[in-house]
């Protein structure tokens, strides 16, 4: 794989896949997860569908599969997932995501994410900082803003 995707998918701009990146599914987590009722409605899930949610500690954008009730096995990784299933795996993403920092795991069970999110905070914390070196007065001054209103279209 060149250099240039490597990079991408080290620093989270790009989905990796095992084909591109094997060393990065090993150790798979599993989680189950259940969706709240409204997204259980949303999506037509069966009442009490648990989904086992295959999680991939190294990916540093959090990866994980599932089976979606219909037997369609989606991956976060997967760009050709239609707009169904997709949706599904969203708000399983959504779930999980909301169980795992609930239970204070995710830095558990998604490391590799977790560092590369405290990474680009402390990045963005320091750029904030030598900002605010070099204009000392810019939180004490008032913001100034203009507004258009457009005209109506109708």
């Amino acid at each position: 794989m060149e250099n240039k995707t490597i990079e991408a998918v080290r620093t989270g701009e790009r989905h990796a896949t095992p084909e591109q990146c094997p060393g990065l599914f090993a150790d798979p987590i599993r989680v189950n997860v259940k969706l709240t009722e409204r997204a259980m409605a949303h999506n037509h899930v069966p009442e009490g569908y648990e989904f086992e949610c295959i999680c991939y500690p190294h990916t540093p954008k959090a990866e994980f599969e599932t089976v979606l009730p219909d037997g369609y096995h989606a991956r976060t990784w997967d760009d050709s997932i239609d707009d169904k299933h997709a949706w599904m795996l969203f708000s399983v993403a959504l779930g999980l995501d909301h169980q795992l920092t609930g239970e204070h795991r995710r830095g558990e069970v998604f490391p590799a994410a977790e560092q590369l999110k405290q990474r680009e905070h402390e990045e963005t914390a320091e750029t904030r900082r030598e900002y605010l070196a070099a204009h000392p007065n810019v939180e004490h001054e008032p913001m100034k803003a203009t507004l258009t209103a457009l005209e109506p279209m109708f």
